[in-house]
């Protein structure tokens, strides 16, 4: 932070500050305006605050274009997905997935096949965003053609994404959140099973039962069949369709970085359309620059395919600059400071302990959009207390990642929520209903927290006398 430069931030300050970030957006958002427009007016409002607080306008915007320098990854990753989706509905990936998944998945365990699914993927990958740019893609394509709701079908995909990608150890959430209070990565794993896996099964059972409600009431054969007849019309659905989205799974497991992964995946669909389903190498570019575009007659066919490309993620990707780069600037005024100490100066228990660090991590997710910036800021925060109570630093980790869970994509502005959002085109507000997984974890988390169930204290070493 750089309150040295300028006047000490104040709580009601601070306060004010995001009162009139958060009217603004809210406004906007009720009026139809869109979060974009807000986002970036919001750095107008920090810098009239600069100017009255006296705060170095251009070291603030500095720290925010750093925020965004750090968080870059995720907006390579969502132009790297945009090339991708346009590029595997045109090597006929995506259709193949759909047209299979429709003769082998009984409607009535579609849901819990999604979380199953993702999670195995994201378990072996170690990337929820792969996880959900692969398999989830598809299984939105079949959950829709089935008749389901795409906010259903989006939650299951991410209960099993996010929960694959919090417990395998080729994820960068456990080994960043592990290396950040310096314990043990498996460690951290086992005792983050306390607060996940009971979630978890809560949440495939509500799939299960919801499941078992539509393929009684709501599944219609005919228009199953029409879609069926529809790609194989359109497409040459073969396994070898299926070969792009092989090449992707095998990279995630081999340790390749999600972005070379992807864009290799994108080339492997690109030499699939062309030599395979016959499309001319100019329109394959097209269609990963600006999406699919598919006139079957067929209405359902036409809304499953006609997307992906790059142009696709731009509102995603401004949406992205404009929230990072205002957390950035928000913490460097000692916005994020004014909120945070006056409570943790107050904390004197293991329950408060962990009640603090998910509220933290909640403000700063809600600030900041980016889960590194949470996690970072939330383990320099917590780790004194945490030595305090003599709980061990696998707790804290765990507490971070439960705040992750949560946290990240509850908001409609946060990194996340854009990217997933964007690639298995829903809205943020069709799949909160469903986010069961994501709304017990904190309960869990503070159950535990109450009862000393899955707490584990730091051993005390004896002291000679």
């Amino acid at each position: 932070m750089m309150e040295e430069n300028g006047k000490k931030m104040t709580l009601p300050i601070a306060f004010l500050i995001m009162l009139i970030i958060v009217a603004m957006i809210m406004t906007c958002i009720k009026t139809g305006v869109g979060i974009v427009v807000p986002l970036f007016l919001s750095w107008l409002v920090v810098y009239i605050f600069c100017r009255i607080l006296g705060f170095d306008f251009d070291k603030v915007f500095g720290a925010g274009m750093d925020a965004f320098r750090k968080a870059g990854g995720a907006m390579t990753i969502m132009i790297s997905v945009g090339f991708l989706v346009g590029a595997m509905i045109s090597a006929g990936t995506i259709p193949a997935f759909i047209y299979y998944g429709l003769q082998i998945i009984n409607p009535k365990i579609f849901l819990f096949c999604c979380v199953i699914i993702t999670m195995i993927m994201a378990l072996a990958t170690g990337t929820s965003y792969g996880s959900a740019a692969s398999a989830g893609i598809a299984l939105m394509g079949v959950g829709e053609a089935m008749g389901m709701p795409s906010g259903m079908i989006a939650a299951a995909v991410l209960t099993g994404a996010l929960f694959g990608d919090r417990i395998s150890p080729l994820s960068d959430i456990p080994v960043l959140c592990s290396g950040l209070v310096d314990c043990d990565l498996f460690k951290n794993i086992r005792y983050s099973l306390w607060t996940s896996v009971p979630p978890l099964i809560i949440s495939c059972i509500i799939f299960l039962v919801m499941g078992t409600s539509f393929g009684d009431s709501n599944y219609n054969a005919t228009t199953v069949n029409v879609v069926l007849d529809t790609l194989s019309k359109n497409f040459i659905i073969t396994p070898i369709a299926l070969i792009p989205v092989v090449v992707v799974i095998i990279l995630l497991i081999m340790k390749i970085p999600s972005v070379p992964a992807i864009f290799a995946g994108a080339v492997a669909s690109a030499l699939v359309a062309i030599f395979y389903q016959g499309h001319g190498a100019a329109q394959v570019f097209m269609n990963m620059y600006s999406g699919y575009k598919l006139q079957s007659g067929v209405a359902i066919v036409d809304k499953l395919l006609n997307r992906g490309g790059l142009t696709s993620m731009t509102t995603s990707i401004y949406i992205l600059i404009s929230a990072v780069t205002l957390g950035g600037m928000l913490d460097a005024i000692g916005v994020i400071g004014a909120f945070i100490n006056p409570v943790i100066q107050k904390i004197n228990s293991q329950f408060k302990v962990i009640a603090a660090t998910m509220g933290t991590s909640l403000f700063i997710n809600a600030i900041g959009s980016a889960a590194w910036l949470s996690n970072i800021l939330t383990a320099k925060l917590m780790m004194p207390l945490y030595k305090q109570e003599d709980m061990e630093p696998e707790i804290l980790a765990r507490t971070m990642e439960d705040g992750y869970i949560f946290g990240t994509i509850i908001f409609p502005w946060h990194a996340m929520t854009i990217y997933f959002t964007g690639v298995l085109g829903c809205t943020w507000a069709s799949y909160m209903p469903y986010l069961f997984f994501n709304y017990l974890t904190p309960i869990f988390t503070l159950a535990f927290a109450a009862t000393g169930i899955g707490m584990y204290r730091r051993k005390k070493t004896a002291v000679a006398k």
